[in-house]
């Protein structure tokens, strides 16, 4: 397991103190995208700052069902950066018809999902951010997506696949 605690950053109201990357993670094969924050300092919980629920391992979510996509990123390819947290309606889209859209190999481990009509989505900046079902729910993470933004479905680490070693690393 790769553990980089050498050095704490901050996030908006919070210190990192460890970062715990999937240690099959490999950037070239889009796999394993996935890590845990370890918080060095405590949150507390307010109408900004509010916990998710992990999905679990028999919780399907259908395809076309709506999610939510939440993030800081570029608002348009070559856009700006947002100061104002953005909130995104999108549809689970399956994976082969993902592939069949993207021209590229998923894995099993993947979802995907697109604003059919707005073409709206995930841009850079939004990587690790979460998907949520259900506005609580968080069965994805951002992890690539082809450019221009949001003119093809984004592909999301899906965190149902994960569950195991999320449990086993926070254990």
């Amino acid at each position: 397991m790769d553990l980089n605690c050498s050095a704490l950053f901050y996030i908006r109201e919070a210190t990192i103190g460890c970062i715990l990357v999937h240690e099959g993670y490999s950037p070239t094969l889009a796999i394993h995208d996935i890590a845990l924050l370890e918080l060095s300092t405590i949150l507390e919980f307010n109408e900004y700052v509010k916990a998710v629920i992990l999905p679990t391992m028999y919780q399907n979510v259908e395809e076309a069902s709506n999610v939510e996509l939440i993030g800081w990123g570029l608002n348009e390819t070559f856009g700006t950066l947002q100061s104002i947290l953005q909130k995104v309606e999108l549809e689970l889209v399956t994976l082969a018809n993902c592939r069949r859209e993207l021209n590229a190999f998923l894995q099993e481990s993947n979802l995907c999902a697109a604003d059919v009509g707005q073409k709206k989505g995930q841009c850079s900046g939004d990587s690790g951010g979460p998907l949520l079902y259900n506005h609580n729910i968080q069965i994805g993470i951002v992890s690539w997506s082809l450019k221009p933004c949001a003119m093809k479905p984004g592909v999301f680490t899906s965190v149902k696949n994960y569950l195991s070693w999320i449990y086993e690393t926070i254990n």
